[in-house]
């Protein structure tokens, strides 16, 4: 997880967490109408959707429900968007204050205009509502979110993400995956996002790729062939010496590609603001909202101003999501701040803690409890391999890495080095080593819907409110005997779409898909992986019958056995070979932990000085990966 989002307090154990995430409330992303009078607004996490009029500022209820304000499009005056409701998903109309239900049903996808039609996917069909009524149009597979254009209609495959674009009696797959197609307001071009963080632009007439930028929520111009994105840049991006976490906010920027002039421009707004999800006005205006407080602003390249500060008040709550149908295997949750060592800062340790509650489902690692006491106390089965040194399977996890509080050892320092970040290949080498076989998977649900089946979890590299974050997925949920675009995961960080990331209540929550919209938040994914392993055989002890009709005999006492060998290397326990007890004390000089606190014994500076002088011999090495990172920043998953 991001290490921004906590301030730490390192006055004594379990004090040192008080999460802030940004991005996860105020405004979403704003989109105005084609005249540029009325302004459809939401929450950072889809729910609920209202209309600002720019015109005497009066703000209008559209919605209450969950997923209203995830891809809202207007058709002149009329808003069209999705909604979930308990009840099911929904399409509907809204103007002037009405609004009209279109369809309702178990997978209803975002209405879009087409013309004088509006058109849906209501399962795997395509519905067309005009003036002669409502008709099935050939169906494109489960779609939420559709592009249309003139006679053309883009779109992402539900199963494999591929873009495909349907136009002039030709079906054309573009080569790319990605999700949330648009086209130009010509329909010369169309922009998608792909998995990796890039903001793509292909001819329409042939699927050319013409344009591709680091970036996300990429949105057109009401005219011409200008697209808006925004670009976070975190201290990971430059190198972690550039700020005090790999994943601290040091810029957001927003952007404007203009094809037709074949240059990308930087739009100017106030120092200190983090600007995400441009929208430009038919009159050259910007809005945008500043996440770093969840405000809307309006710009106009000279004078920037302050709209709203935040969301209105839904006159009702937001009903649950359907009960769908879980999909998931069994999966023991770990949480990186809340289940590991109290005076270890697991900030940083989303990755570690993610392959290693995958471990322990296979029962590889033998047990280490520890008691720690925050949210509440409790005793943590395998925490305490995240920032402790251990041998394993002939492996010894002693590498320092990179921490939040202090530089650390065990599955945290192997996964993450000098980074500070889970790196991908480290990560695949961990489960190798615990058993667990693992290997680069398809970025697709049906990998998913695949491993799930064959009764495995995964790994994904993620982003989640916008930061860089591994999960451990479990499986996925279905409807109407069909699985839909929601996983199952469980989050080390907490349930980040209850509106306080950091809570403990990650295990088995539930995420929509990039591009979905099924009452969850919406996260996106870069990568999988694979995580095969056996599952343990319990055997019963047999029974042993008592002998009939003799006196049973006292066995004489046996002295204690030895501790068990736990393989070569010292063994992962404090005390002789014994689990460290719950609320007991861990010395350094047996396991070799990793500790804020512990910073001012000599331990702990003579470990800071070896691992600057290894930092020195690899600074030309690392200087080069921050050039070539600024120059093409290929992202990378963090914890």
């Amino acid at each position: 997880m991001l290490t921004l989002l906590f301030a730490a307090a390192l006055a004594g154990p379990g004090s040192n967490f008080l999460p802030g995430v940004e991005g996860q409330t105020g405004f979403g992303a704003p989109v105005p109408s084609p005249d540029g009078r009325l302004v459809a607004l939401t929450r950072a996490d889809r729910v609920g959707l209202w209309v600002l009029d720019l015109s005497d500022d009066s703000v209008s209820e559209v919605s209450t429900s969950r997923g209203a304000g995830f891809a809202p499009v207007w058709a002149g005056n009329r808003l069209l968007y999705k909604a979930v409701t308990s009840d099911g998903q929904e399409a509907w109309s809204w103007e002037a204050g009405v609004n009209r239900l279109l369809d309702r049903g178990d997978r209803v996808g975002q209405p879009v205009p087409a013309g004088d039609s509006v058109l849906w996917t209501h399962g795997d069909a395509l519905y067309q509502l005009d003036g002669a009524g409502l008709s099935e149009l050939p169906g494109i597979g489960d779609v939420d979110v559709l592009a249309s254009a003139g006679d053309a209609l883009a779109w992402a495959d539900g199963r494999t993400g591929q873009l495909w674009l349907a136009g002039a009696g030709a079906l054309r797959a573009l080569g790319i995956t990605g999700y949330r197609p648009s086209f130009s307001a010509d329909g010369a071009y169309l922009a998608a996002e792909s998995y990796d963080g890039r903001v793509v632009v292909l001819r329409a007439s042939d699927g050319e790729l013409v344009a591709q930028e680091w970036g996300d929520h990429a949105r057109w111009a009401p005219s011409g062939h200008a697209l808006l994105y925004d670009r976070v840049l975190t201290a990971g991006d430059v190198g972690p010496e550039a700020g005090e976490s790999p994943y601290g906010v040091l810029e957001s920027t927003l952007y404007r590609l203009d094809l037709d002039l074949g240059r990308t421009m930087a739009l100017e707004t106030p120092a200190g603001l983090h600007p995400r999800y441009p929208a430009a006005l038919p009159d050259g205006r910007v809005l945008f909202v500043d996440t770093s407080d969840g405000a809307l602003w309006l710009s106009d390249g000279g004078m920037v101003s302050r709209l709203l500060p935040s969301p209105p008040e839904a006159t009702a709550p937001a009903a649950p999501p359907p009960a769908y149908e879980t999909h998931a295997v069994d999966l023991p949750y770990m949480h990186q701040l809340w289940d590991t060592p109290d005076n270890f800062d697991g900030g940083w340790s989303c990755g570690a803690a993610s392959c290693v509650q995958t471990v322990a489902r296979y029962q590889a690692l033998p047990r280490a409890d520890i008691g720690v006491s925050w949210p509440y106390a409790h005793t943590s089965t395998h925490g305490w391999y995240i920032p402790n040194a251990y041998s394993f399977n002939g492996y010894t996890y002693d590498t320092w890495g990179v921490a939040k509080s202090a530089d650390c050892q065990g599955s945290h320092g192997f996964i993450c080095l000098s980074y500070g970040g889970a790196l991908w290949a480290q990560m695949v080498s961990f489960l190798n080593q615990h058993g667990v076989g693992s290997a680069y998977a398809s970025t697709s649900l049906e990998s998913v819907v695949n491993e799930t089946n064959a009764g495995y979890s995964m790994i994904a590299s993620t982003s989640v409110l916008g930061y860089g974050h591994i999960i451990a997925v479990r499986g996925y949920l279905s409807s109407g005997g069909s699985p839909i675009h929601t996983l199952v995961v469980n989050d080390p960080y907490g349930n980040a779409g209850s509106g306080d990331w950091g809570n403990f209540d990650g295990a088995g929550v539930g995420y929509d898909w990039p591009g979905y919209n099924n009452g969850y938040l919406e996260i996106g994914i870069s990568q999988l992986f694979s995580a095969h392993g056996t599952m343990p055989v319990v055997e019963e002890p047999p029974v042993e019958e008592e002998p009939v009709g003799e006196e049973p005999v006292e066995e004489e006492p046996v002295a204690d056995e030895e501790p068990a060998d736990h393989g070569p290397g010292p063994a992962p326990y404090d005390e002789g070979g014994r689990s460290p007890r719950p609320g007991a004390a861990v010395p350094w000089d047996d396991v070799a932990a990793c500790s804020a606190g512990a910073r001012a014994s000599v331990l702990a500076s003579l470990a800071a000085s070896l691992v600057a002088a290894r930092r020195r011999q690899t600074a030309l090495w690392r200087v080069g990966l921050e050039v070539n990172a600024k120059v093409q920043p290929v992202p990378q998953p963090r914890g």
